[in-house]
């Protein structure tokens, strides 16, 4: 759809700058439809701005009665197309606007997490400072190996 709106913008405009220049006048259809990503409703706005299929068919003429109708359209084209360009743009900017925002929200969230997470280690690290622990050796538990609940007796035998 895009590249069809150019391609209609691109004729408009060169008639409208050029109204009186002929090459601008006469479109070869067979070309236009040959290009990839045109839209067939493309020869039907031709058609509806004024153009005429001449005798061949293949090629689309503009004639002096038609020139004010033609311009008249690319006219009310380039407008929708300005018109949806800012309503697109302030939707981009409204997106942008909710992103940022969100993106501050979770900003401000971690901050006072973390915030709250460097008081406590700073308190930690004083209550360190006031109360230092005294130097002792370490006193590691003893460790039992087995089980202490059940009594094996074995029974030796005399010799052997």
């Amino acid at each position: 759809r895009e590249k069809s709106l150019k391609l209609l913008c691109k004729i408009y405009k060169n008639i409208k700058t050029n109204p009186k220049e002929q090459k601008y006048r006469s479109l070869n259809m067979s070309k236009i439809g040959s290009k990839p990503d045109i839209v067939p409703q493309v020869r039907q706005m031709l058609l509806a701005s004024g153009w005429k299929a001449n005798n061949d068919g293949v090629h689309f003429d503009l004639n002096d009665t038609n020139l004010e109708l033609c311009i008249a359209c690319g006219d009310m084209i380039t407008d929708r197309i300005e018109s949806e360009q800012a309503e697109l743009e302030k939707e981009r900017e409204r997106i942008k606007q909710e992103t940022k925002a969100r993106a501050q929200e979770y900003k401000n969230k971690n901050a006072s997490k973390r915030e709250l997470l460097k008081k406590k280690i700073d308190a930690d690290k004083k209550a360190k400072k006031l109360n230092p622990k005294k130097a002792c050796s370490s006193k590691g538990n003893k460790l039992n190996f087995g089980r202490k609940d059940v009594k094996v007796e074995f029974k030796t035998s005399g010799g052997g």
